[in-house]
């Protein structure tokens, strides 16, 4: 199989690809999957992305997936209200109980030194009772708040430092 040089999509150069539209997925259908390619061409399927279903190119999305998508781009205030709703609807209560404060001072991280999950969810159901976002927060315990440690560590991209699950647990409870 040749491939020919109106085939490649490259991405411009010194950055790397990030994304994979329309007309890459057309070059992939092309080179791996003419048969689907002609069809689509055709307009006997209807769209890009049915064809790579086909093609087995892609997956299609589950449910699940395209909920944590919708998620991600939902602003904490959103992704609360959401959560009240869910609990509402299905009579879920949660497992904490008390305000965020109240609910002890248990390890923020775990064997891994990352936030463990409930502590994740301790820090952002304390930050959504007042109000704060996680800039906020470091304000609050005296650091910069355009220091970004917070955030990467509760989007467990990075591990806490020990002074800062000190504050932060500090500042869980209140002081």
């Amino acid at each position: 199989m040749t491939v020919e040089i109106e085939d490649l999509v490259l991405p411009p150069p010194g950055r790397r690809q990030q994304k994979r539209d329309s007309t890459y997925w057309r070059a992939r259908l092309k080179r791996e999957a003419p048969a689907i390619y002609e069809q689509l061409e055709r307009r006997e399927i209807p769209s890009v992305n049915e064809a790579t279903y086909r093609a087995g190119l892609q997956e299609r999305p589950t449910r699940l997936k395209l909920m944590q998508g919708k998620w991600k781009g939902m602003t904490s205030a959103e992704k609360h209200q959401f959560v009240e709703w869910l609990k509402a609807q299905h009579g879920i209560a949660s497992k904490a109980k008390g305000p965020p404060a109240a609910r002890g001072t248990a390890s923020l991280t775990g064997a891994d030194g990352h936030f463990t999950g409930d502590a994740i969810g301790r820090l952002w159901d304390a930050m959504i009772t007042r109000g704060k976002q996680p800039a906020d927060v470091m304000e609050e315990i005296g650091r910069n708040r355009y220091e970004t440690t917070f955030q990467e560590a509760l989007m467990r991209r990075r591990k806490p430092r020990p002074e800062l699950v000190d504050e932060l647990t500090k500042w869980l409870s209140g002081a």
